[in-house]
């Protein structure tokens, strides 16, 4: 599971970007139970939906609490979100 696997590499705390869909949902609640029986604190999840084009909001709120760790939690034909979080993590 992938909040097990976040905390297995040293993570304390974890932010989250999610797709805002009953897949990126459901997925974020498995994710932060994982997460969280593992001992760390999610201190961020922001949203997204499908056909969104700018992410700022949401890296932005994310980088913010300062997290250990960053999740996106997408499909592939939502790559765009993977390619703007980035610029923006490079951007910072």
């Amino acid at each position: 599971m992938l909040g097990n696997l976040i905390a297995a590499d040293g993570a304390a705390t974890l932010g989250m970007i999610v797709l805002n869909d009953s897949y990126g949902t459901g997925l974020a609640k498995y994710v932060t139970e994982a997460f969280e029986g593992a001992g760390g604190e999610v201190v961020a999840m922001e949203t997204y939906n499908t056909g969104d084009t700018s992410f700022d909001s949401q890296v932005s709120a994310v980088l913010a609490a300062n997290p250990d760790a960053i999740a996106l939690i997408s499909t592939s034909w939502t790559a765009t979100c993977r390619t703007s979080a980035s610029s923006s993590r490079r951007a910072r």
